[in-house]
């Protein structure tokens, strides 16, 4: 294993990778799971132009959108990739290492106050700091066991559910926010072709 997402995306092979996606999204849907969008640990397939046309092949032709932010799409590599119909929602928000535990709610309330209209995925990690946990996650206390039970206590809260309304923010699902993405996008050119007006009974 590499020991970063940049030192990982300069030894893949883009047609491993690619089979490596094609694979999970195979096994997922042979297990009666319909994925909602595609995405990559770390951002290692956002790394180069390479990886980034892979995870785009995919989800266009697997009719998946790929988690894609305006601030991803304005990389000059990954804006010569995207296309016109590809999904980029407006932000992604992320707490970082350098929030100490006792600000965790601060930070996350500050956050949540400050989006602004649009779409805005929140990346969490959930789960509980138990033993089970606390051994996945050994001697990686960023994102470790304690970092995720804080997560999961604040999106349970009924102070984050009161911050959503104050703050008239809508959870939706990734569904629909592609849905909503696609529903933005401008209407595509009038060109001078002529076809013939008409309608069916």
């Amino acid at each position: 294993m590499y020991a970063t997402e940049s030192d990982a995306a300069a030894h893949i092979d883009p047609q491993q990778a690619e089979a490596e996606i094609r694979t999970q999204i195979a096994r997922a849907r042979a297990a009666g799971i319909r994925p909602t969008h595609l995405d990559s640990h770390m951002g290692t397939l956002y790394q180069n132009k390479a990886l980034f046309e892979v995870l785009l092949r995919v989800a266009r032709e697997e009719k998946i959108p790929a988690r894609i932010s305006r601030a991803h799409a304005a990389a000059p590599f990954r804006a010569a990739l995207l296309r016109r119909d590809d999904i980029v929602i407006d932000r992604i928000i992320s707490i970082g290492a350098d929030v100490p535990p006792e600000r965790w709610t601060e930070w996350y309330t500050d956050a949540i106050r400050k989006i602004e209209p649009g779409v805005t995925e929140i990346i969490v990690h959930l789960a509980h700091d138990d033993a089970e946990m606390r051994a996945i996650t050994a001697g990686h206390p960023h994102w470790g066991a304690a970092w995720r039970q804080r997560d999961f206590d604040f999106f349970t809260s009924d102070e984050f559910r009161r911050l959503l309304r104050e703050n008239d923010i809508h959870l939706i699902t990734w569904r629909e926010a592609a849905g909503v993405a696609q529903a933005r996008l401008p209407a595509p050119p009038k060109t001078s072709t002529c076809c013939r007006a008409g309608h069916s009974r």
